[in-house]
């Protein structure tokens, strides 16, 4: 998919009362289309959520299909 946002990357890393961002729900519903939008346009990797400080990446080792790790890293 190919998205038109403007150049809006802080408004990607936004983070709810949990600290989550949309980064971290995207990995974590394993939308890859939706990380992939993200990632294109700089979400950061390295916002950390609220209960384990963990960045995007490593909080969906944990927590997101296998496939949606595979294709963030890739």
């Amino acid at each position: 998919y190919s998205y038109a946002l403007p150049n809006l990357s802080v408004l990607l890393d936004i983070q709810d009362k949990r600290g989550m961002t949309a980064l971290h729900y995207a990995l974590a519903s394993g939308r890859i289309e939706s990380v992939e939008c993200l990632l294109m346009h700089r979400a950061s990797i390295a916002v950390c959520e609220n209960s384990k400080q963990a960045t995007p990446l490593l909080w969906c080792f944990s927590m997101a299909p296998l496939l949606t790790i595979e294709r963030a890293i890739s």
